[in-house]
């Protein structure tokens, strides 16, 4: 491929990422926006204080979100984490994982009608808890989906070796498996933490609109044809997946 081709190449992806993001900014500046103008005749600043008053609560719902997806993807890494180790070693290894991909089968509307009576028998539908394990149903599995080729021999051997020479389950994992699984831990927590993140059928099936997560929020904006208020909650939605690309990128890529 040709140097000059390669640019243009690049720049055509570049704009496909950046175009979107930008038009989002304009929209949540823009004061009035009428076609036929490429851009909008009159910017303000009004829709960003509107969107953090008592009336759109936009900050809250980024921190309810934020709050739900970093304990589901926590609680799902760590779980998955466990639990694969014991996949690993049955001898019903297959229809275990088998058994994890069925949560993917479904799309995440019709997941959550298959077992919406279940939340209304604990009394969580409408409620966090009944969300954030909404949200752990399907981040749990992903989790041991990507763990389950993580278990190899030689990392069981290790484990092996260091339970001939005396260290305990929690010595294992504090000493050998945690050190040497820093790497895929990072991976599976950004992975899982989108998955909630972005997540809007369980959260809007399950939530029964009582629970204000930012994606079931931006969707009630555009709804109510307000485009400059839904407009500050998507890029508010996409600015911490930005941030932690930008940290893994740095940061938490040396560990893989």
């Amino acid at each position: 491929m040709k140097p000059v081709t390669g640019k243009i190449l690049w720049a055509l992806l570049a704009s496909l990422f950046v175009l979107p993001a930008a038009y989002l900014l304009l929209l949540s500046f823009s004061a009035s926006w009428h076609f036929p103008l490429l851009f909008p005749d009159a910017l303000t600043g009004k829709w960003w204080s509107l969107g953090f008053t008592s009336r759109f609560a936009l900050l809250g719902s980024m921190g309810l979100s934020l709050g739900i997806a970093a304990g589901v993807s926590l609680l799902s890494t760590f779980a998955a984490f466990f639990s694969s180790r014991w996949m690993a070693l049955s001898r019903y290894r297959s229809a275990l994982l088998l058994s994890a991909y069925f949560p993917f089968v479904l799309s995440p509307v019709v997941l959550a009608a298959a077992t919406y009576i279940f939340f209304v028998r604990l009394g969580w539908n409408g409620t966090v808890a009944g969300v954030a394990f909404a949200h752990f149903l399907i981040a749990y599995p992903y989790a041991v989906i990507l763990f389950s080729g993580y278990w190899n021999e030689r990392l069981l051997t290790m484990d092996a070796l260091a339970a001939t020479l005396g260290a305990g389950s929690f010595q294992r994992y504090r000493r050998v498996l945690f050190p040497l699984s820093r790497g895929v831990l990072a991976l599976a927590l950004f992975q899982t933490f989108l998955i909630s993140w972005f997540e809007y059928g369980l959260s809007s099936y399950i939530g029964l609109g009582r629970v204000p997560v930012l994606t079931v929020e931006v969707y009630r904006y555009i709804s109510e044809a307000n485009p400059h208020v839904a407009a500050v909650a998507s890029l508010l939605l996409v600015f911490p997946p930005l941030l932690m690309l930008w940290v893994n990128k740095r940061f938490l890529i040396r560990l893989i």
